[in-house]
């Protein structure tokens, strides 16, 4: 048996040992659970989008900033509305294996959504009724 074979058996076993003995410390794992939103927030004076719209555009940020199929690059979207300055801020955030992990990807999603942005910001209205209506 090769050593890169022997390795690889060494460390299945090593899982197979951790997950034996995690079973023993909580044999049943926590059921997901859900957090629905039975009513809408308040309004806030002076915000344009409405909870529902924030939520909705988050999500279709969120769907267009999964562009690889890798487990390890999971994108989370925000959106933080800034009535003050009437503009909003589009926090984009994505799990990491290593410290710099995911620094590339993150890049490459800030370029492309800030071509979408200028894009849509140069939108008439109609236009711009037109791409939300297709996006959300």
């Amino acid at each position: 048996m090769s050593m890169a074979k022997k390795k690889s058996k060494v460390l299945s076993i090593t899982c197979a040992e951790n997950i034996a003995l995690l079973y023993f410390l909580h044999t049943v794992p926590a059921l997901p659970s859900s957090n629905p939103i039975t009513r809408s927030p308040i309004p806030q004076e002076g915000y344009s989008l409405s909870f529902e719209q924030e939520k909705s555009l988050a999500d279709t940020l969120a769907f267009l900033s999964s562009t690889k199929d890798d487990p390890n690059l999971i994108p989370a979207v925000c959106i933080e509305e800034k009535p003050e300055s009437n503009s909003m801020n589009v926090l984009l955030a994505v799990n990491r294996v290593t410290r710099q992990g995911g620094n590339k990807f993150l890049e490459n999603v800030r370029e492309r959504f800030e071509i979408l942005f200028d894009v849509l910001s140069r939108a008439s209205d109609g236009e711009l009724n037109a791409f939300i209506y297709i996006l959300c």
